[in-house]
């Protein structure tokens, strides 16, 4: 059994309720951590592992399994007394919101402390950006006051918030629904809203077709997707609309195939192993490997993509240099000011670093990541 096969039996078994594998279940518990940790998913494999008995006699790596539970269970705990501390501060501000991610879908897991979530996401109208920052900071939160492309920042006790005036992921194929998200919202109590559920399970899938083209999306979000089907997200009449409004059918169908055979047993087909191969290289949030071919492959060429990076489209400029909405003719000395800070700026290693990845890339890793996401369906 490989150390994939391992750890799959372990989700199963944590997720979705089924028995290990009778007989022979050996395996290299170094290799075992190592993967899981690679995927955010240790804290499920040690509790796994821990009910069956079978958690490793090596001191070393039997507490780092036991780490990463803790870890999830104390992780948890901020996350919920945290996110109750921001609907208090935007309840008072009296600022509509809408908690999105992993504040939604942690609840329907067996445990809260199963789906691990870096940070914290709520979304609130552009306009109230400002008093929000006011109630937050009020209530302890601190913020370096930076917009980026459809966030800003805000810091408590080690808990990150991302605040959202946008769901937006400056990925055509999606951004035009996603830009629709107040449309698609539902009362809860007094200014907290929810997506509807169609809404929620595109918004998620969006996400995932976001992170896969920028070099894999991890294991995590096919647990989700599996929660969501076994709590009544996915109703074709309801969910199909939407994603065929932004082209992600054929994308939806081959996650729900990798998910099935994850988490249900299902035999492999070809793309399965490919999508398999693809996001297991790449852990969380992929690698720069799979993430600078699928630039190449988008960008149609490296040169193109390189580019790209250097000068993005005045949409997403005009984001991260707030000025430009009342100045546009400001732009190209925005451009200017962006080439020289990321040539020679403090993250000006990891660019050159990424630059000269990019251009040593090999051109059968760039050819197939583009089979790849021709056959899913991504542009």
């Amino acid at each position: 059994m490989t150390t994939e096969q391992v750890l799959f039996h372990l989700l199963q078994y944590e997720i979705c309720g089924t028995s290990l594998p009778e007989g022979d279940f050996s395996f290299d518990p170094v290799a075992l951590y190592r993967l899981a940790k690679h995927h955010d998913m240790a804290h499920l494999a040690a509790d796994a592992l821990s009910k069956n008995h079978l958690l490793s006699e090596d001191e070393k790596i039997r507490a780092a399994f036991e780490n990463a539970h803790m870890m999830a269970v104390y992780r948890e705990i901020q996350l919920t007394t945290t996110t109750k501390r921001i609907c208090e501060a935007l309840q008072h501000g009296r600022i509509p919101f809408v908690p999105l991610k992993g504040a939604v879908i942690r609840s329907f897991y067996p445990e809260p402390w199963m789906r691990t979530s870096c940070d914290i996401d709520i979304l609130i109208h552009e306009d109230d950006l400002e008093k929000a920052s006011q109630e937050l900071t009020d209530v302890g939160f601190t913020t370096d006051g930076v917009r980026n492309y459809h966030d800003q920042s805000f810091f408590y006790g080690g808990v990150h918030l991302e605040l959202h005036f946008n769901i937006q992921e400056n990925m055509e194929q999606i951004d035009g629904l996603l830009s629709d998200v107040w449309k698609h919202i539902e009362k809860i109590d007094d200014m907290e809203y929810r997506e509807t559920p169609e809404f929620y399970l595109f918004h998620h899938i969006a996400h995932m077709s976001y992170h896969f083209v920028a070099g894999g999306c991890g294991i995590k979000p096919f647990l989700d997707l599996w929660i969501l089907r076994k709590n009544g997200y996915c109703v074709d009449e309801k969910i199909l609309p939407l994603l065929r409004k932004c082209d992600l059918i054929s994308f939806y169908l081959a996650v729900n195939d990798l998910t099935d055979v994850w988490l249900e047993g299902k035999e492999h087909t070809d793309l399965t192993r490919q999508m398999e191969s693809y996001i297991l290289s790449g852990g969380v949030y992929g690698n720069s490997e799979n993430s600078n071919a699928a630039g190449a492959v988008r960008k149609k060429g490296k040169f193109r993509y390189l580019w790209s990076m250097a000068f993005p489209p005045f949409r997403t400029m005009r984001v991260l240099y707030p000025s430009l909405r009342k100045h546009k003719i400001l732009l190209l000395f925005c451009y200017i000011h962006r080439f020289f800070s990321k040539l020679f700026g403090k993250n000006r290693k990891r660019v050159r670093s990424r630059w000269k990845a990019t251009m040593n890339q090999d051109p059968n890793k760039i050819r197939s990541t583009e089979e790849l996401l021709r056959a899913v369906g991504l542009k």
